[in-house]
């Protein structure tokens, strides 16, 4: 049986203390109704396992934990960017900019730690922009460069693994068309 997100706040212990705050982070029920932020994340991280020890057993070692860091801290950032507000009437969670409030804090704690430079790039990278591909893709953009700039923060390959996990580590009505 593979870690779970329990395994990473140990392992992390004091270093990430926003790790423990994701289970008082809620989430909006239109596109999360598994419930709050630590659940999700711990969907995802099952999901990256699935992807890279059955699907893409090749992948090497530094991408397989760029894969199963940034599952961990993607949505790290929620823990402070989550507020409640009403929109067209209804009330609904929302948390803006948690992807480069995450990436920030996760900046500089991971040189901490036995990684390589390029790995924690990668990881902030995808923490930072894990939202940029599939809204390129929903939004019909064929601007190359977009896509280029993409490949020089992180491997598209990365990107792509790590979108597909996120989607499929959620409980939301339309999973299947946003995969």
């Amino acid at each position: 049986e593979m870690p779970n997100l329990s395994f990473y706040k140990d392992l992390f212990n004091d270093d990430f203390l926003l790790l423990e705050e994701l289970k008082n982070t809620e989430h909006d029920s239109i596109w999360h109704s598994e419930g709050n932020v630590d659940i999700h994340t711990n969907m995802v991280l099952t999901e990256v396992y699935k992807l890279i020890y059955q699907e893409y057993e090749d992948l090497d070692i530094e991408n397989k934990k760029i894969l199963i860091l940034a599952a961990v801290f993607h949505d790290i950032g929620k823990a402070i960017t989550t507020q409640i507000v009403e929109i067209d009437g209804k009330t609904r969670v929302v948390s803006p900019r948690h992807e480069e409030v995450g990436a920030n804090y996760i900046a500089g704690k991971l040189i901490d730690y036995d990684l390589k430079y390029s790995t924690i790039l990668s990881i902030i990278n995808i923490v930072k922009y894990h939202q940029i591909p599939k809204l390129l893709i929903i939004k019909n953009n064929t601007e190359q460069y977009k896509f280029l700039d993409l490949s020089n923060k992180c491997s598209l390959q990365l990107f792509y693994l790590f979108g597909i996990a996120d989607i499929k580590g959620r409980e939301c009505y339309d999973k299947n068309q946003q995969i």
